[in-house]
């Protein structure tokens, strides 16, 4: 049974690592279908046929670096790290706004705001005049900020 333990344990983490992949590798929206396909594992039909989709209100942005092919010529091999700094500034930026980096398009990356969560943090604005550190009651607002 003690020797059982650390394999358990190296399970869970396993298991743990995968979930995070998947939620990074299917993103915010992803995240929801893998939650029911996991949820229906052990019905008989296949757990991700027929999920249904839902309409969710966002608004995106578009962020894109300016004369990305001079940098690139400049930087040359270096050019990566410049991407991963600029990356790390908007991915920290976007969840600072309580927004979601989405995806990254070589010179640029898209992130977008769930309308329907911000509204109701516009609603606990209004009944506690809080919305937590940084956050502003319009959502247009905020992804400007951003």
């Amino acid at each position: 049974e003690e020797d059982a333990e650390p394999e358990i344990s190296l399970l869970e983490s396993t298991i743990l690592r995968i979930g995070g992949l998947l939620r990074v590798g299917f993103g915010e929206a992803g995240a929801s279908i893998i939650a029911q396909g996991m949820a229906n594992m052990d019905t008989e039909e296949s757990p991700f046929t027929c999920i249904p989709g839902q309409r969710v209100v966002a608004v995106f942005a578009l962020i894109e670096i300016r004369d990305f092919s001079e940098v690139t010529k400049c930087l040359q091999e270096e050019v990566m790290v410049f991407c991963n700094k600029i990356a790390k500034v908007i991915h920290r930026s976007v969840n600072e706004w309580k927004g979601v980096p989405n995806k990254n398009f070589g010179d640029a990356f898209l992130a977008s705001w769930t309308v329907t969560r911000s509204v109701a943090l516009v609603d606990t604005y209004r009944t506690t005049g809080d919305l937590g550190p940084g956050m502003d009651p319009e959502v247009a607002d905020v992804v400007l900020i951003a």
